[in-house]
């Protein structure tokens, strides 16, 4: 009997202190997702409406009424954002009304109307989330409320000339609708001109009244004829037909309409052309402008006060170079020839993109041969003392992680690890420097995104174990986003890509 109640005493308080189990990685991504949400309140508002702009996009999986909310919460805390002379906070309300299209369209439409642009503002970050809207109304046929959004869009900024053209194509040719949304159309062109009106113009004068296409036309024209901007610019069009080179704005903004002119007023296109020879031996060979190049075109442009400066071609001949060896290299390495691959990595001019291709042929051949991955990771180190720049090389530091996990040595991953966040710490120091800070939204910091890709890196690597990774982050807004990243990971769906911003003016003393 004594024997029994010794070995209870024993056996029950080691049941009583058994770990608890450990939390899948759902869970854990739902535990990060919820502190999120607790601590954001407390953050600046850019930094509390970008962080729940993220919670709302991945709480979807949970629970897609709360994420509706979050989003929504998120928007509320951008009316907090100073406006400024520039677009960030519109930028930032837009991604939360793409965000929400999915999910709610009509607070998505919401949003999108409380939006303001500046009218003289460089570019509409509205553009993405309002054809993502329109696609969802139009694939409804909601016509008409395609309509309202547009023209109440237009009250707050630009004037959507691409949206409207949209609904333009979706309606049925016969409806009387199109010609009042081109007629809107052009009034807002002669209060705020915008070349996007001329495309739509060039694209559908067809489907017009005459007198309608004449007067938009001579609008147009007179608006780019009486442009005297005399900066550089250079346009090269491609596509499957052949190539166009333009080399002014004129003659730009010209190519793809003097086919409407020539069948409106032949006599005006005559008199355009007699001055510009260039422009009318190019229209020879492509009558129609870009609109007769094929669907398949790319543009490729420079432009500004000057023309390029010497070293900044000499970099970009350099950068070409370093893209077509890098180029060969990744081929070879295809060819399971790794040595061949890490000999033409090793003479790619530009430090950066060198140790990036070295690092990825390291993390290819670790899963194939370990032995040679690690002596490739050996040379990428070895590399990282001529990379200067600290963006880059936190970039590079991840990388040799994931090739040294590959190759089975963690000890030397988390190493890696170690520096890429070192590095994300000195851009930190550069971000709030408060002699001259940089005056960009956090979420766009370039630290910010640094130390996001290592906490992407690590979770990959180690899943919930990378956890105390967001310890080493002591800023607490960046280490709420790094959660947020951590927690996509988890569930598989991390960000690719951000912006990154630097905005600084500094402080007199």
């Amino acid at each position: 009997m004594i024997r029994k109640w010794l070995f209870a005493l024993i056996v029950v308080p080691a049941l009583a202190f058994e770990p608890p189990a450990k939390p899948t990685p759902r869970e854990k991504a739902l535990q990060l997702l919820d502190g999120v949400v607790e601590t954001a309140a407390a953050a600046q508002p850019q930094v509390a409406a970008a962080a729940l702009l993220y919670v709302g996009q991945t709480y979807d999986l949970f629970d897609s009424k709360k994420a509706v909310e979050y989003l929504r919460q998120a928007f509320a805390s951008t009316a907090a954002i100073p406006p400024g002379e520039d677009t960030r906070r519109a930028g930032l309300q837009a991604r939360i009304a793409s965000a929400t299209a999915p999910l709610s369209l009509p607070d998505a439409i919401e949003m999108l109307k409380q939006i303001e642009v500046a009218p003289d503002s460089h570019g509409d970050p509205r553009q993405a989330a309002l054809s993502s809207v329109l696609s969802r109304l139009l694939g409804k046929q909601q016509f008409d409320a395609a309509i309202e959004l547009v023209n109440s869009v237009g009250v707050t900024g630009p004037y959507p000339f691409a949206a409207a053209r949209q609904i333009f194509e979706k309606l049925p040719p016969d409806d009387n609708r199109r010609l009042s949304i081109f007629a809107y159309a052009m009034s807002a062109y002669a209060l705020r001109p915008a070349p996007a009106f001329g495309e739509f113009l060039a694209r559908r004068w067809k489907e017009l009244p005459r007198s309608m296409v004449q007067t938009a036309l001579g609008h147009v024209i007179e608006n780019i004829l009486n442009d005297k901007s005399t900066d550089f610019l250079s346009l090269t069009i491609s596509s499957e037909k052949g190539s166009a080179s333009l080399h002014n704005r004129q003659d730009a903004a010209l190519f793809d309409l003097m086919h409407v002119v020539r069948e409106i007023d032949p006599k005006r296109a005559d008199e355009i052309l007699e001055s510009r020879k260039a422009l009318a031996e190019l229209l020879q060979k492509f009558p129609e402008g870009s609109l007769g190049m094929g669907d398949k075109l790319s543009r490729n442009s420079t432009g500004g006060g000057n023309r390029p400066d010497p070293s900044m071609q000499q970099q970009m001949a350099l950068d070409g170079q370093a893209n077509t060896i890098a180029e060969q290299a990744m081929s070879a390495l295809g060819k399971k020839e790794p040595l061949k691959a890490v000999d033409l990595a090793k003479t790619i001019p530009v430090p950066e993109r060198r140790v990036e291709v070295l690092t990825r042929i390291a993390s290819s051949a670790g899963a194939l041969d370990p032995t040679t991955a690690k002596a490739i990771i050996g040379e990428s180190i070895d590399g990282l003392k001529d990379v200067k720049n600290i963006q880059a090389r936190a970039v590079s530091w991840n990388n040799i992680a994931e090739a040294a996990h590959r190759a089975g040595d963690d000890k030397l991953a988390w190493e890696a690890l170690d520096h890429s966040l070192a590095d994300s710490a000195e851009l930190y120091k550069a971000d709030s420097d408060s002699d001259s800070p940089n005056e960009a939204l956090r979420d766009e910091w370039p630290s910010t995104n640094a130390y996001r890709r290592a906490v992407i890196t690590a979770t990959k690597l180690m899943g919930i174990d990378a956890e105390p990774l967001l310890a080493q982050i002591s800023d607490h807004d960046l280490a709420l986003f790094a959660r947020v990243e951590m927690a996509q990971a988890l569930l598989e769906r991390p960000h690719e890509s951000w912006s990154t911003s630097v905005s600084r003016h500094s402080k007199s003393k």
